[in-house]
Order: C-alpha cells, then sequence, then structure tokens
C-alpha cells in the first residue's frame, strides 16, 4: 500500500480563485500510519494583495505573515521539493477535494510549477472527511461528535480534535499543524474503529484503481449520503456497465 502524506492550507481568504496560501503543512506516514516526515511552510503577503481579514483572524494569519521572511513563490517551490520527495503516495487531507487541491493546483499554475503534481505521476487524492461522515453512519462509536441544532453531527476539525482528542496542544489551534495532525489523529481512530469503510476508501483513490476495482466486481454498490441529514437512502442502486468501442454502456 502507497504511504500517505496528509497535507493542510491556510489562505488569506475562503475562495480557492482568488486567495493565496499563506501556511502550509503536511505529514508523510506508511500504510500502518507511523510518521516518516513532516514540513511546515509560512510566508509573507503577496504583494498588491488585500487578505480576508476574517481569514486571517480565525487562522491566525496576521501573525504569521508578520513572522516569516519566505516569500509565497519560494514558499511554492519549497512545497514542490516535498511533492517530488515524498511521491508517489496518496494524497489526503480534510475537505481537500473542495477546497485544499483546487487552492494547490491555481497556486501551482500561477507560479508556473506543474499544476496536477499531487494527482499525477503515480499520486491520487483521498478526502477522509466523506470517510469520516460515512463512518459515523455505520460505524456509529467511530468517533465522538457534537451535534448541530438540527441533531445533525459536527465534522469540523475544530470539534473533532478536542471531542476525540482532549490532550491537544491548543496553541496550535486552526493552524495548517494543528489541522494535519487531528487529520492524521482522525484517520487512526477510523483505521481502528471502522476498518472496513477505512479499507475501502483507499481503493478508489486514482482513477486506474477505481477501473481495476470495477472490472474484477462487475458492480457498483452506491449510498447516497446527505452531508447535511447524514442519512443513507433506504434502496441500494446496482450499476451493470458494459465497455463496448470505447462507450459505457448499461446492460
Amino acid at each position: 500500500m502507497k504511504k500517505i502524506a496528509i497535507i493542510d492550507c491556510e489562505s488569506n481568504g475562503s475562495s480557492t480563485s482568488t486567495s493565496r496560501i499563506i501556511s502550509i503543512s503536511g505529514i508523510l506516514v506508511n500504510s500502518d500510519l507511523v510518521e516518516l516526515d513532516r514540513f511546515e511552510f509560512y510566508c509573507s503577503n503577496v504583494p498588491g494583495y488585500v487578505p480576508d481579514p476574517y481569514s486571517l483572524w480565525v487562522n491566525k494569519g496576521l501573525k504569521k505573515l508578520k513572522e516569516t521572511n519566505m516569500s509565497h513563490f519560494n514558499m511554492m517551490i519549497e512545497l514542490r521539493k516535498y511533492i517530488e520527495k515524498w511521491s508517489p503516495c496518496v494524497w489526503g487531507s480534510w475537505n481537500g477535494i473542495s477546497f485544499d487541491f483546487p487552492l494547490i493546483q491555481k497556486e501551482n499554475y500561477k507560479t508556473l510549477l506543474p499544476i496536477y503534481a499531487t494527482n499525477t505521476n503515480g499520486n491520487e487524492h483521498a478526502d477522509f472527511l466523506p470517510v469520516a461522515r460515512a463512518s459515523k453512519i455505520f460505524f456509529p462509536n467511530a468517533l465522538e461528535t457534537n451535534y448541530s441544532e438540527k441533531k445533525n453531527p459536527i465534522f469540523k476539525l475544530d470539534d473533532l480534535g478536542p471531542k476525540n482528542f482532549p490532550d491537544l496542544d491548543k496553541s496550535k489551534h486552526h493552524t495548517a499543524t494543528h489541522d494535519v495532525e487531528v487529520t492524521l489523529k482522525v484517520i487512526e481512530k477510523l483505521k481502528n474503529k471502522a476498518k472496513p469503510i477505512y479499507d475501502a476508501s483507499l481503493l478508489t483513490t486514482g482513477k486506474e484503481s477505481a477501473k481495476k476495482l470495477f472490472w474484477k466486481n462487475r458492480f457498483l454498490q452506491l449510498f447516497f449520503i446527505s452531508s447535511a441529514k447524514l442519512v443513507v437512502l433506504p434502496q441500494l442502486i446496482f450499476l451493470i456497465m458494459q465497455y463496448i468501442n470505447g462507450q459505457w454502456f448499461f446492460v
């Protein structure tokens, strides 16, 4: 099994298109989730860019911007070095499919670096937020969660961390390093208490592995999960498809 590199970005805004990364951290682990390496980078503000004050308040970004003398360009170059050093691996994240990975890709583009470095050349993407949601449904005791006013589990790292790991260093709260450390601890807990879900989540992190799984089993069983209500629809949907002359057909 491939190594897993857990990565998290903190930015000076909430948009993956207009925000810029101000700090990024990563932890590399082996298949047994034993730490092998890590990095943590901060950079100064991009000249001419006005950051979002709320984002800087949430992730302590103003303090980072004032303390570092690394430029944004140099930070992206250093990140590139670690991507090359750790590859190939599964790049894991928490909500990374929606935020961290698109942000990194767009920053690579702006910096004239290989855009899809974390999901090409043997690298794959994994997002452990939906894995946690699925685990909570099928293994309710896998994670301790707080609940919203609508009685739905809350899967923010700020909530999961203190709820499941009370001994965490609170001084790192909502920094990139804190988030990757909490994500790793959550993954370890899911592997121990919801192993079938954890193992299944790593079978389709890449197109080739998903294709091999499909051809081996010849069917897909899909569970539709509402992230708002966290319910599984009662019906199971089986799709049998056949690949003929370069096209997929339902059979």
